[in-house]
């Protein structure tokens, strides 16, 4: 796969809730569209997906693969904490499920090698 043009990595845009504000990221979609760029990157490496819930991540990247169009080019950000949630991602990405189109590539980023406090 060749890639070529500009493929943000997004930004997840979360209410006063801390909910996925999904208007607010199709308002940001939109934006960058109309600016020309010409593939979408959700759950970057360094984005919000150490923060989000497997469903969370899950939803946004159906979202964003709903609003793709034909020649944009999807790279899927499959970043977990744990490999097994990033195995997970990596399934849910290639396959053809609840109205998935598969991704053209994955993004990956070793899940972390600390510990998180629980008490946090």
């Amino acid at each position: 796969m060749k890639l070529s043009g500009v493929m943000p990595a997004l930004v997840t845009p979360f209410d006063a809730n801390g909910k996925v504000d999904f208007k607010a990221f199709e308002k940001l979609l939109t934006h960058l569209r109309e600016a020309g760029v010409t593939g979408w990157v959700p759950n970057g490496s360094t984005g919000e997906y150490f923060s989000q819930s497997t469903d969370e991540r899950r939803e946004v990247l159906q979202f964003v693969k709903d609003f793709a169009r034909p020649g944009e080019t999807l790279i899927a950000g499959t970043n977990a904490p744990a490999t097994r949630e990033v195995i997970e991602q990596m399934e849910m990405a290639k396959k053809d499920r609840l109205r998935y189109r598969p991704a053209r590539a994955a993004l990956l980023h070793a899940p972390d090698a600390r510990r998180v406090d629980p008490a946090l």
